[in-house]
């Protein structure tokens, strides 16, 4: 038997309206028309936790705001019952486009530390 393998992204979406057979949003749609996305990609902007886990454990999670921000969004690791694991959280508290200036920029030091406007 092959191990269980799952790839996927979570998203929060805004301004939502409809039935399940018949919703849409008006930020973090998935086009499909429905509440379910069914594997259709989020519809940007939007805040996306991602997600790789298998048999052996949750391997990677990051939470993306490259291609924007809608909501806060976090991700804190818990063991089954509850207790924090040894794991950093990931996540992005604001909107960090606000922060930018008008035109994007990339800076780094010598410490390689680079900071990131983007542009939409």
């Amino acid at each position: 038997m092959a191990p269980f393998t799952w790839n996927g992204k979570l998203w929060g979406r805004t301004d939502c309206d409809g039935t399940p057979q018949n919703f849409s949003c008006a930020i973090g749609d998935c086009g499909t028309g429905t509440m379910s996305c069914d594997g259709a990609q989020v519809i940007l902007p939007a805040t996306v936790a991602e997600f790789r886990v298998s048999d052996g454990g949750l391997i990677y999670y990051n939470v993306n705001v490259v291609e924007g921000f809608n909501i806060p969004l976090a991700v804190t690791p818990v063991g089954h019952s509850g207790e924090h694991l040894n794991c950093s959280s990931a996540g992005c508290h604001s909107n960090l486009s606000a922060m930018c200036p008008d035109v994007a920029f990339n800076c780094s030091t010598k410490s390689y530390k680079i900071i990131f406007c983007p542009t939409s």
